[in-house]
């Protein structure tokens, strides 16, 4: 099958939702597909030269058709407008698209499409421009990353209750390159990730106090957000990293025992907006059960869709630092229930996380 993935995001870049587009098109390709992944030219001129593909450690099996998006008012518009010109000169048996206006805009070339959403729709021109894709007789079905998302989805579009909507969390790969940390090493503790607003930056730096002889790595974050966090942590056991290209953060997850994923109330996306403590399916939860790695959460309602306190993490109320101190010791004095939880959330990834066990089930499912 040839398959036409439809994105806005920039390649390269360091977006995660980059990464989950990279990643599927590789898992979609590795099914026998002939895959196009369609992206915008990235604005980050450092990375003009890179390697596409081993910055996101993924097989170069499939093609990157990019376009340039303006950076004004309707530029988005804009490049859809050439994307879809693209389109009609190849010919496609599936569009995957990663964004409903994309879809829309798709639908008069007549190929079945298949939309995946993150998040609710914006606004109100979004609810009718997705009623409109759900509604055509094109229309494929809705992939949403978590059963929060899909109820919330049901709720706003009755008429999908006939159609084919599938929930699928995000995914890692299965490390094929790993460094092994020596077992005599001193416990040090991780965070791979954004540094937005709302992922919980603050509790890891009190935690840094709390465990003043303990290493904490942050690895991950623009240097607008890495510059904000240093300016409120002068510890000399906190070790910033900066932002690591997805496929060299194996370099860095060797070193840790102990991984923090501190979301608050509300978790911001980029650019410091938005909102998806309710819908989330984050990327890095799945890195650290694919990584082997002993995980303390923030107690948020729809990552019980994955974890499951004392089962495959620890899990605490993000306002509850004490929780969180609790919790970190927990794991350092006892070794036995940290490798019991490594153990069953690596169990659990393998058997439902896998990119490539993502892409096989959308395929065969819609």
């Amino acid at each position: 099958m040839k398959i036409a993935y439809l994105s806005t995001s920039a390649i390269p870049s360091t977006a995660a939702n980059s990464i989950h587009v990279m990643k599927m098109c590789a898992a979609f390709s590795k099914q026998g597909n002939s895959v196009d992944l369609y992206a915008s030219k990235s604005a980050q001129i450092n990375y003009c030269k890179t390697n596409f593909y081993k910055y996101y450690g993924v097989d170069n099996s499939f093609n990157i058709i990019k376009t340039i998006k303006p950076f004004f008012r309707g530029g988005s518009t804009i490049y859809r407008f050439f994307s879809n010109f693209k389109l009609m000169f190849k010919r496609y048996d599936l569009f995957y698209a990663r964004n409903y206006h994309h879809a829309k805009s798709a639908l008069f070339l007549k190929i079945p499409v298949i939309i995946e959403v993150h998040d609710r729709p914006s606004d109100k021109r979004a609810i009718k421009t997705i009623k409109k894709v759900v509604n055509s007789k094109k229309f494929a079905g809705l992939v949403t990353i978590s059963q929060a998302l899909k109820d919330e989805y049901l709720y706003l579009y009755p008429e999908l209750k006939n159609k084919k909507v599938i929930v699928a969390h995000d995914c890692a790969d299965i490390p094929q390159k790993t460094i092994k940390k020596k077992d005599n090493d001193a416990i040090a503790i991780g965070y791979v990730g954004h540094l937005y607003e709302g992922r919980g930056a603050e509790i890891i730096i009190e935690m840094a106090k709390r465990f003043s002889n303990t290493m904490f790595y942050i690895v991950g974050g623009l240097e607008k957000d890495i510059q904000r966090v240093k300016s409120i942590c002068r510890l000399p056991n906190v070790v910033f990293e900066g932002f690591v290209p997805n496929g060299e953060l194996y370099r860095y997850y060797c070193k840790f025992d102990i991984v923090l994923a501190p979301y608050q109330k509300k978790v911001s996306v980029a650019g410091g907006g938005g909102d998806t403590s309710k819908y989330m399916s984050p990327l890095k939860i799945f890195e650290y059960m694919a990584y082997k790695k002993a995980i303390v959460c923030s107690d948020i309602p729809v990552l019980h869709e994955v974890l499951a306190d004392r089962n495959n993490c620890l899990l605490c109320d993000c306002s509850d630092l004490d929780a969180w101190e609790l919790a970190i010791n927990l794991l350092i004095e006892d070794h036995n229930l940290r490798n019991q939880l490594i153990d069953s959330a690596y169990q659990d990834f393998l058997k439902n996380y896998t990119w490539d066990m993502r892409a096989k089930r959308l395929l065969t499912d819609l």
